[in-house]
């Protein structure tokens, strides 16, 4: 087969370098993005008072899991809208990330 031939039919194929580079930009703009509502979370998250959960873990575990799937559902729900429940779903991860984050605080020695 002609060398030639198979060169054009992938430069047909493959985007453009401008293309790939507008993705990518598009891509870690839609990343950071993402952070703010996670931050937000998880400050709210380590400022608030989960003492109600220290009687029963397992009560914490299963308001996680509920509330991850029925945000995952609502995405699903509204598939066509990006901002609110996405933003949602990060704010939520970012209360998950409490536990996390305080004992980071706990043990840091600043």
């Amino acid at each position: 087969m002609n060398n030639y031939y198979q060169q054009q039919q992938y430069a047909m194929a493959a985007p453009s370098a401008e293309i790939r580079q507008q993705v990518l930009k598009n891509t870690y703009l839609l990343l950071a993005l993402s952070m703010i509502p996670t931050a937000i979370g998880a400050l709210i998250g380590v400022n608030m008072s989960f003492a109600f959960l220290l009687g029963s873990p397992i009560m914490g575990t299963l308001l996680l899991i509920g509330g991850m799937y029925f945000l995952m559902f609502m995405v699903q729900k509204n598939r066509n809208s990006f901002t609110g429940i996405v933003d949602g779903i990060y704010a939520f991860d970012g209360l998950a990330l409490r536990s996390v984050i305080s004992s980071g605080i706990a043990h840091s020695e600043w």
